[in-house]
């Protein structure tokens, strides 16, 4: 089940709230401990949100539930056998997600390396396998590091499975949930939750549905056409790689906000996953705001543990390359996931020595006027470079993809209809050459075109999920707040929002991050 379907949102979430506001509001507190029930309620309802999708990986999540939280208790007894308990719990957690995300991978490449016919197993990979097993594994390691959190088997496997964050994350600290599921306020009604967890919910599906795929079409048949290895033009592959990099920022982005906006109606405040990543003026900031609970966790459970910056540059460097490469293999087993991961790693890698290089013999003064601009432009051309191999579906693909990027400013020949004899005759004196094929209709550019400046621009000044909520509800103009013109104003925009959302639910149902 995903949020951004009929089941969910007429269905599973009523009923759901129904029935916990039920436990909070109407059974006598003699009888039971609302909040605790609500832990219970809330743990019940999640098994069967990711049972939804398919029944049979229910025994594997409740396993690595039960497994762990084994294992974190051995750990607060082990004693001086601590570190190998540590090893063998993350083995584990590795060795499930190796066995139903990589083992088809590894076999195959197997098979090509050796020339023979090995046959891949076929595995289907469980949902959201990848968040609860990183999720778990940071638990553990703090447990063996702070000899304590000795949580109840029951509020851990809210922790685990909490639904809004289960499939697609945040990937949750477990200092960050642990304090909220033991609130004695856990599931109680609040109007200000609910209108803010409303409207939270609102924008992240308007975000998914209304622009994540509209944008969708235009990227798959361009790269369509790369993976058939068909020659294009720059004009083309650069608006294909901007089409699936915004359509993937608000398929992701607008998830995280569903999520934060229903955690919000139970009474729980989620992270933040995205604060406007394509407003980043260098790959550094772009990483502290893309997937921010990914990078926290690569940071803090891997960058650092490998010795970060504190054993010498080419250390830290070394380090910072291993940690994008696995956070590529992460998303996926697939070389050109790789091949995404280790470009990454070469962008920082780059940017550190260059800053470097500018400590050592100084920098000139440029205006930030000038290098703010200058490095928005850099950075983006990078990301939605690097983004081509993370959608491709090979390395011939990719390559298709990049030489036509890197050919120059080519447009497409067709495009002289739109613009004249003479303003290609102009262009091709500055050096714009108008002679490449052309695969998208004249139709579709003139949609896709302003539908990608509008987005990008949208994906820069769109604040994040919290913040964006607090913005409609406590608007910036102070006369404004409580006004009954703006309050049926935001209102009646997020109903039409609502209204256009649910209508346009079936048309593409997509959900990128669906089964990482």
């Amino acid at each position: 089940m995903v949020f951004s379907s009929y089941a969910f949102i007429l269905a599973f979430l009523p009923a759901l709230l129904a029935v916990v506001w039920l436990v909070r509001h109407a059974l006598p507190a003699k009888l039971v401990v609302p909040a605790r029930l609500v832990v219970v309620v809330l743990s019940l309802a999640s098994f069967v949100f990711y049972a939804y999708w398919d029944w049979r990986f229910l025994p594997l999540l409740i396993g690595s539930i039960l497994v762990n939280h084994l294992i974190a208790k051995w750990l607060l007894r082990s004693g001086a056998y601590s570190r190998l308990v540590l090893a063998l719990g993350i083995t584990a957690n590795l060795a499930c997600l190796g066995y139903f995300k990589y083992v088809d991978f590894f076999i195959g490449n197997l098979a090509v390396l050796t020339q023979s016919e090995i046959g891949v197993i076929g595995t289907v990979l469980p949902l959201g396998i990848s968040f609860f097993t990183f999720q778990q594994i940071a638990f553990l390691v703090d447990v063996h590091k702070e000899r304590r959190h000795d949580y109840p088997i029951l509020d851990y496997t809210l922790f685990v499975t909490f639904f809004p964050q289960l499939i697609a994350g945040p990937i949750v600290h477990h200092k960050e949930m642990m304090p909220q599921i033991r609130h004695p306020d856990l599931g109680r009604f609040s109007l200000q939750n609910v209108n803010r967890g409303v409207t939270i919910f609102v924008i992240g599906l308007a975000k998914k549905v209304l622009i994540a795929d509209s944008l969708a079409p235009y990227a798959d048949q361009i790269f369509a056409v790369a993976a058939t290895g068909t020659a294009m033009s720059a004009f083309e592959a650069w608006g294909g790689a901007l089409a699936y990099g915004l359509q993937l920022y608000f398929d992701f982005s607008g998830y995280a906000d569903m999520a934060i906006g229903l955690a919000l109606l139970f009474g729980v405040r989620l992270p933040e996953n995205f604060d406007r990543p394509y407003a980043a003026t260098s790959i550094r900031a772009f990483w502290r705001r893309w997937h921010m609970t990914l990078s926290r966790f690569l940071r803090d459970y891997l960058y650092i543990p490998l010795g970060g910056s504190r054993h010498g540059r080419a250390h830290e460097l070394s380090a910072l390359m291993v940690t994008m490469l696995l956070g590529g293999i992460w998303h996926g087993a697939g070389w050109t996931f790789v091949l995404w991961g280790a470009l990454h790693g070469f962008y920082l890698v780059v940017e550190r020595v260059w800053a470097s290089l500018g400590d050592a013999v100084g920098r000139p003064e440029w205006p930030p006027e000038l290098t703010r601009p200058l490095g928005w432009s850099i950075t983006m051309a990078a990301v939605f470079f690097a983004w081509v191999p993370f959608r491709a579906e090979s390395f011939e693909a990719t390559w298709v993809m990049w030489q036509a990027m890197l050919m120059g400013p080519v447009l497409p020949e067709a495009m002289q209809a739109i613009i004249g004899e003479r303003a290609a005759a102009l262009l091709a004196g500055i050096g714009i050459a108008v002679e490449g094929p052309m695969h998208l209709g004249l139709r579709d550019w003139i949609i896709l075109l302003p539908l990608l400046s509008a987005m990008l621009g949208l994906a820069m000044i769109l604040p994040n999920g919290h913040a964006l909520g607090e913005r409609v509800h406590e608007p910036l103009n102070p006369a404004m707040a409580g006004s009954r013109r703006y309050a049926v104003a935001s209102g009646t925009v997020a109903a039409l929002l609502f209204v256009g959302s649910l209508i346009y639910l079936g048309y593409n149902p997509v959900f990128l991050y669906f089964q990482f």
